[in-house]
């Protein structure tokens, strides 16, 4: 498997255009990371919207892996990350919400 960050075929335009398209992905993930990891509770977040997220990034990461774009690989890691430290605190949340009924 040849991993290409770009194709060949992609214009100088297509190509800024992805590096500032993955720049807002990750300062979109970073920023939500921090605020979870400040207060320490994902209850803005559905389980419902976690887990269409985290397999949406995981299909998508498989396609990649199967299309040899090293580009999209990169892109899908951070928001595997970040769902999955949201979806730590998320898990935290419930837990500690079933067992106080006990």
């Amino acid at each position: 498997m040849k991993f290409d960050i770009f194709d060949s075929d992609s214009s100088n335009g297509q190509k800024t255009m992805s590096i500032i398209i993955f720049m807002l992905i990750i300062i979109q993930n970073i920023a939500q990371m921090i605020k979870m990891y400040q207060v320490k509770s994902a209850k803005e977040f559905s389980e419902c919207y976690l887990v269409t997220r985290f397999l949406g990034c995981y299909l998508l990461l498989f396609y990649a892996i199967q299309n040899d774009s090293l580009y999209v690989i990169m892109i899908n890691l951070l928001p595997i990350i970040s769902t999955a430290f949201i979806g730590y605190y998320k898990i935290k949340e419930i837990k500690e919400k079933y067992y106080s009924n006990f």
